[in-house]
């Protein structure tokens, strides 16, 4: 992601604040706005209806989608241009040209949809264990949705420490490399990843802290999950330091 955020394209800055808001958001907020996404009724399960609906035309787009926006900019690079492939505006292009094909396979009747019965999963109010494959691995439905939020909340943070480290290493480094004849995969392997091992150290410690001081999104989520689903160490701390309307067990 952090990479992505450092090609020079037009509208970065938009996509970075975009990737950023999460970070700067109350967690109270973004845990409420999380419950309702995750309710029986909720956002999540309507896209996972529509997604099992319309898979199919879904798959289509996407990969008329990706091959249309390859073939313009592989185009443009065999006639000597300069062009990302994330330009924003062969962006927009592919876009409307792969839902007017995907719209015209509708129409001719090549893409049929099937009704399906809606998506009825409980993702707070349960005690489900997922995935159910991975044995006493398994964790609870509820402490995914927690995961899941977590996740959203601090990759953005995490990506301008990693963008700061990007913006941090010497050009000289890469053209040293090019000289060499060193390829894409080789200067990422022999040069970015071993600059980046302190800020990578620094991520990984900062990971941990936050998630061991993971308490607010635990006490929301709680309220309509099973707790013993969805507890963490400061909440254990927490719960057993003040259990309920009981006297503290401190002091």
């Amino acid at each position: 992601l952090a990479v992505a955020m450092n090609q020079k394209i037009k509208g970065i800055r938009f996509f970075r604040t975009a990737y950023y808001m999460p970070s700067v958001t109350s967690s109270i907020v973004i845990t409420l706005i999380f419950m309702w996404m995750f309710q029986r009724k909720g956002v999540i399960n309507y896209l996972l209806t529509l997604l099992r609906q319309h898979g199919l035309t879904i798959g289509i787009f996407l990969t008329l989608l990706v091959g249309i926006q390859l073939l313009l900019v592989v185009t443009e690079k065999l006639r000597g241009r300069t062009v990302e492939y994330l330009e924003p505006s062969y962006i927009i292009i592919s876009i409307i040209l792969a839902s007017i094909i995907t719209y015209l396979l509708k129409d001719f009747g090549i893409i049929t949809l099937t009704e399906v019965k809606a998506v009825d999963i409980l993702w707070l109010n349960t005690r489900e264990k997922v995935p159910f494959w991975a044995g006493p691995f398994a964790f609870p439905r509820p402490l995914g949705a927690i995961m899941i939020l977590n996740i959203w909340t601090t990759v953005p943070t995490f990506m301008i420490l990693y963008l700061a480290g990007l913006q941090g290493i010497p050009k000289v480094l890469y053209e040293a490399a090019e000289v060499d004849g060193a390829k894409g995969w080789q200067k990422l392997w022999y040069i970015t990843i071993p600059q980046l091992k302190h800020i990578t150290f620094l991520i990984v410690t900062l990971g941990l802290i936050g998630t061991l001081q993971m308490f607010d999104q635990v006490k929301i989520i709680g309220s309509q999950a099973p707790l013993e689903s969805v507890i963490t160490l400061a909440y254990y701390v927490y719960d057993s330091a003040f259990p309920g309307a009981s006297a503290p067990r401190i002091g």
